[in-house]
């Protein structure tokens, strides 16, 4: 093999291991973000209860819809 095609290939291998540990960040953050928002759901869920009567039941309400 000549010296050209081997660092043509070490080139190559570079940039996969670069494309994979750039996706492997993004799901990183991906998986961040979204415990975020159901962090913020959960919180909202908290909040918005104490607006309904006391004996609301939620889950009886649900499934009328």
């Amino acid at each position: 093999m000549s010296d050209d095609n081997v660092r043509f290939l070490m080139e190559v291998i570079q940039k996969f291991v670069f494309l994979k540990e750039h996706l492997r960040s993004s799901q990183t953050i991906e998986t961040d973000e979204s415990m975020r928002a159901f962090q913020k759901l959960d919180a909202a869920r908290i909040e918005i209860k104490q607006y309904f009567p006391v004996g609301f039941n939620f889950d009886r309400e649900l499934e009328k819809v």
